[in-house]
């Protein structure tokens, strides 16, 4: 068997796609830099020292069956022993007469090692052949994919019961995650209180991914833009291996970028007040979550971070939140002492829902022209319950022409709007009439808000469209 040297082995950081394999190599990369002075041996040295001392080996949710979590290895030192002596044997092995092959994750030629669970997540073990390719007892990996995944632990968390990584694609995105895992790792190495895994403060992924991007964007000052996060939630313990990926597409994260930078204060309200917390009430002038009963009191935020929020929800699913906005700003609207910010739904429908700014612009002048007719009647209470009431496309369609007829009887010189402006802009190919709907009585609410005008419309009267299955009044 011909040997390199170990000094000359050097690790090749590139991505493969892979999340477990690139999270490891993200580890193992970071760490070389931080000790120049060590080869990649001392490296898995100085991590293994920190699995078996500092975590006694709890290990088993990312290695089922590895050098470290096999309980037929015993004691400390042998199993430090073995995992140094398993990776000199693999990276140094240059024995021209193995065959050489492709590795899976990779891509590249080498002599490849067959990988179970031991070493990677979540590909099966070597005993059921018929879960890997030609029957073969594993995955077939290469010596540096095989080392990368070794550092892997330290870039995980504990998110609940199982773990978790955020897909990695820019530097960005690296530099959080690091500052989030490792970092955390070697500094509370250093301090000698190094125990495990790290754990995160949110047990719901779906919250827990909306948290991140919101810390990436506020860490970035708002510069990424064209980001969308995937969150990988699994675990590889035992009888119940599983993954679950939860993704921020990139318009989501546009949205959220423009809004958190220009009007955040704004934007934690609207998602905090969409909590589902049992036995509670929103206080819409405090904007707090209150207990129920004779004594209200207030519910602190961790008490409730890992409860379902349903703008979150529908995000993450590809919903509209447009309802929810509706109902929001009918809310403020009747506060004046709070903040009416109309860029949360006009950035969500031009970055998420794809409006063109003449479409939004025509609905703006058409709320415009509703509130200046109705208002000067007497009659603005009429027309918001018929827009708001309006559960099919013909009824918007009956109240928009009524108010165009009204412009015209009041002898106004321009139309509330134009035949190609109604066809080619207000309800254009493709575009769901229910959002033009949404977006009127958000803009409407808006002026009742900056004239102070109140308006009681009962919630009993909000419809919901033929296509949307959530009703304002179930919130």
């Amino acid at each position: 068997m011909n040997l390199l040297k170990e000094k000359d082995i050097i690790i090749p950081d590139y991505t493969t796609g892979d999340p477990f394999v690139d999270a490891g190599n993200l580890a193992l990369q970071a760490l070389a830099k931080r000790f120049p002075d060590k080869n990649i041996f001392d490296l898995i040295k100085f991590v293994s020292k920190i699995y078996v001392d500092d975590w006694n080996g709890k290990l088993h949710s990312v290695f089922h069956g590895s050098k470290i979590t096999n309980p037929s290895i015993r004691g400390p030192e042998r199993k430090k022993k073995e995992t140094l002596k398993l990776y000199k044997k693999c990276l140094c092995n240059s024995d021209e007469q193995l065959p050489k092959q492709i590795c899976r994750i990779c891509g590249n030629k080498g002599v490849l090692i067959k990988s179970g669970r031991n070493f990677l997540c979540l590909s099966g073990s070597g005993k059921f052949v018929n879960f890997h390719h030609s029957h073969e007892e594993g995955v077939q990996l290469c010596a540096f994919c095989l080392t990368k995944l070794f550092f892997l632990p330290l870039v995980v968390i504990y998110l609940g019961s199982n773990l978790a990584i955020l897909d990695c694609n820019s530097d960005g995105l690296k530099n959080f995650w690091l500052k989030e895992t490792l970092n955390k790792n070697l500094d509370k190495k250093g301090k000698n209180i190094s125990e495990g895994i790290l754990k995160y403060k949110y047990g719901n992924p779906v919250n827990a991914i909306f948290n991140m991007a919101s810390d990436i964007i506020t860490a970035n000052n708002g510069l990424i833009k064209d980001e969308s996060l995937l969150l990988y939630h699994f675990t590889n313990y035992g009888a119940s291996p599983d993954c679950n990926i939860h993704s921020i597409p990139n318009p989501v994260f546009k949205y959220m970028n423009y809004v958190i930078n220009l009007c955040g204060k704004d934007w934690y309200i609207f998602i905090n007040r969409y909590y589902r917390i049992k036995k509670s009430e929103w206080d819409g002038v405090n904007q707090y979550w209150l207990k129920s009963g004779k004594r209200p009191e207030k519910i602190e935020k961790n008490d409730y971070l890992n409860n379902p929020n349903i703008v979150f929800e529908r995000l993450i699913a590809n919903k509209t939140i447009l309802p929810l906005l509706c109902r929001f700003f009918k809310e403020l609207s009747s506060n004046h002492k709070q903040s009416f910010n109309i860029l949360l739904a006009d950035r969500y429908v031009m970055e998420v829902l794809k409006m063109k700014k003449e479409q939004v612009g025509l609905i703006k002048k058409i709320a415009d022209v509703v509130y200046e007719i109705t208002h000067n009647e007497g009659n603005l209470k009429k027309y918001l319950t018929m827009f708001e009431g309006a559960s099919k496309a013909y009824q918007l369609r009956h109240a928009l022409l009524k108010v165009i007829k009204q412009n015209y009887m009041k002898g106004n010189k321009e139309p509330v709007c134009r035949l190609d402006e109604y066809v080619d802009y207000l309800f254009p190919d493709g575009q769901y009439w229910g959002e033009v709907r949404d977006m009127l009585i958000i803009y409407l609410y808006e002026k009742m808000h900056d004239e102070n005008i109140k308006i009681e419309v009962d919630d009993k009267e909000l419809e919901i469209t033929e296509t949307e299955n959530i009703t304002l009044t179930s919130i």
